[in-house]
């Protein structure tokens, strides 16, 4: 069978989405059903609509090569989905699909698949660990939605996947059920930090700056919750994390990070802050930072420094190319949650804030 390999990351609700055989990615201002027999017609489009404002060509064409190998895709080709720990194996439908009750969420734009199903009837989970390492690295690669596997060798390990029909070790099965169980979390937790009804955390948004300092602390980073007075103008940063390296000063990595407490949608208010606050330390070229674990002094080139933009709620779609083209990480409810989850053992005040108990179950 002459077939094309994939990897297809859905951005939100992964579960949601497979559960109901679909696939969905972003540029929902443009349906990709209706246009795409005019493929450059329809990436011009999404140009037109997504892409305007400074972006660079360089990020407008690699998204423009992400859509064009969506929508090569065909029936019968194979999707690799990552999910939590994991991932899904799908076979394309070759049917494509615009949800426009989706468009908020910029998920309109569909594919139906047939996943590979467990016993159950659900979508079949595999583990990534113990899996081909070519394999499950594209899983990872920060800021593609669509990539392409050709290697044969690696190609047959997910032929190799698909013909099993399982993913039966222990392991496996108890990242399965604990993926499921983080799902639900997931989302009770991304809910809490929107809802002040539902938590304990200082109010005025320190309680929230504090809970992503702990966090980031927890995960073995130096952290300084920075002054009100810290940037010139609207230039703004709430928290720096520092990744320290004994080896010194030029292998350390910075992140500042602007953090918004909202409910709802966030806009590109906090972005901007965090634009002008990276562009006002380049112009500098170095930042000293007192203080950390060692007392000491730390000057960090602005090479080595990371920018981030968190919030509690979700992000405006609009925000993503601007993002992206300045070189801004985005953090969102549902990323935060993930990134809490891992840590929250370690965290029992903030736990006992957002109110959570601690709970174990066996599998057998």
């Amino acid at each position: 069978m002459n077939r094309k390999y994939y990897m297809v990351r859905v951005r939100r609700d992964v579960d949601a989405f497979a559960e109901r055989s679909l696939v969905a990615v972003g540029w929902s201002g443009v349906n990709f059903s209706e246009l795409r027999q005019d493929m450059d017609g329809l990436l011009q489009r999404v140009e037109e609509v997504h892409y305007q404002g400074g972006v660079s060509p360089r990020l407008v064409g690699r998204k423009k090569a992400e859509i064009r190998r969506f929508l090569e895709i065909q029936k019968g080709d194979v999707l690799v989905v990552p999910c939590y720990k994991g991932f899904y194996l799908a076979v394309s439908t070759g049917e494509y699909i615009y949800d426009s009750a989706e468009m908020q969420r910029d998920m309109a734009n569909q594919l139906r698949v047939s996943f590979l199903k467990d016993d159950a009837g659900k979508p079949l989970f595999f583990s990534r660990s113990g899996k081909n390492t070519a394999l499950v690295s594209k899983l990872g690669v920060p800021g593609f939605t669509v990539l392409t596997y050709g290697d044969p060798e690696v190609t047959a390990k997910i032929d190799a996947l698909l013909q099993d029909g399982k993913d039966t070790s222990d392991a496996a099965q108890v990242a399965a059920r604990e993926g499921r169980a983080m799902e639900e979390i997931k989302k009770t937790l991304a809910a809490v930090l929107q809802d002040y009804k539902k938590q304990s955390l200082d109010h005025g948004g320190e309680g929230f700056e504090r809970l992503v300092a702990d966090l980031f602390a927890a995960s073995g980073f130096a952290v300084q919750k920075l002054s009100k007075q810290c940037g010139d103008g609207k230039a703004d940063a709430d928290v720096l994390a520092i990744r320290d390296c004994a080896l010194g000063d030029e292998f350390k990595t910075a992140y500042f990070i602007q953090v918004k407490h909202h409910t709802g949608l966030t806009d590109s208010t906090g972005l901007n802050q965090i634009i002008q606050f990276k562009e006002m330390i380049e112009k500098a070229g170095v930042y000293e930072f007192r203080g950390g674990k060692s007392g000491g002094g730390i000057t960090l080139a602005k090479d080595n420094i990371r920018y981030v933009f968190l919030t509690s709620a979700q992000f405006d779609p609009d925000i993503q190319p601007l993002a992206d083209d300045s070189g801004i990480i985005l953090i969102d409810g549902n990323r935060l949650a993930e990134m809490l989850w891992e840590k929250i053992d370690q965290l029992e005040d903030l736990r006992h804030q957002l109110g959570f108990i601690k709970k174990y179950e066996h599998i057998g």
